[in-house]
């Protein structure tokens, strides 16, 4: 059996089930917030991004280049939030730093990318339930979440499949 290729694998030591809990309970307790008083916590997303490099350290799950490259993902935005005049607040542009921290640059590009995508389908089915414009502000980070938790589902029926497919192959 020909050895599979596991560099961007981040299962390495069982790093990401800890980091999909943390990220999960990160995203939660920030979307309550983000709900409650369209804002989230400075103080509590730099703890979760400290406890990011404890637990990277702790597990190395994803290599300090894909951190790095998670948490650029989030400083983008901050420059787009300067230049366009706060058009997604600082406080979501500091969620994307700490997800990066924690899963790595492809799967924050691509937890942007969809919640962006999360955002405008949300926010254009409000604009016409509630007959508001389309400028109209949403909280962004449930969007977040339900993205996130949309990535962990599909890599878990991956997972699943591949795992299956292996044991295909060993009885053959």
């Amino acid at each position: 059996m020909p050895k599979r290729n596991t560099d961007n694998v981040p299962n390495v030591r069982g790093g990401d089930n800890v980091v999909s809990i943390l990220v999960m309970i990160m995203l939660g307790i920030e979307t309550v917030a983000d709900i409650r008083s369209r804002s989230v916590s400075a103080v509590r997303l730099i703890i979760f991004a400290v406890v990011a490099v404890a637990v990277n350290i702790i597990f190395y799950y994803q290599s300090i280049w894909s951190m790095i490259g998670g948490i650029a993902v989030g400083a983008v935005l901050f420059l787009y939030a300067l230049l366009t005049s706060e058009s997604i607040g600082y406080g979501d542009c500091l969620i994307f730093v700490c997800a990066g921290a924690y899963i790595g640059f492809a799967d924050n590009l691509e937890l942007l990318f969809f919640s962006l995508l999360a955002v405008a389908l949300a926010g254009g089915i409000y604009a016409l339930a509630a007959h508001k414009t389309i400028k109209t502000r949403i909280p962004f980070v449930p969007c977040i979440m339900a993205v996130y938790f949309i990535m962990l589902v599909i890599k878990a029926v991956k997972g699943c499949l591949l795992y299956t497919s292996d044991a295909a192959d060993d009885l053959t």
